[in-house]
């Protein structure tokens, strides 16, 4: 018997296995699952990264970190240089 308990990230550590146990007592084999609702970070905002240039997916995260727009063109320009060398087989 499987007893799959759902839950949010706040009730797990409140919920005890061995409370659960004897409920499971007579079964031939018993296992308990916890599906714990963990919300999806999102950090683009619905947008689908594959959509996205990887210049505009570097500014979103260095945004993210804290950093200020105004700051952020040095680090794009160096990045620039990444984004347009030729890939090379590995």
């Amino acid at each position: 018997m499987r007893l799959v308990v759902t839950m949010t990230p706040e009730q797990e550590p409140q919920l005890r296995d061995a409370v659960l146990m004897p409920l499971l007592e007579g079964a031939f084999f018993a296992q308990i699952n916890r599906d714990i609702d963990r919300a999806a970070r999102d950090r683009l905002n619905g947008m689908d990264p594959d959509t996205l240039t990887p210049e505009h997916l570097l500014t979103r995260y260095l945004l993210g970190k804290g950093r200020v727009e105004a700051d952020l063109a040095p680090y794009l320009e160096e990045a620039r240089t990444i984004f347009e060398e030729p890939e090379t087989a590995a």
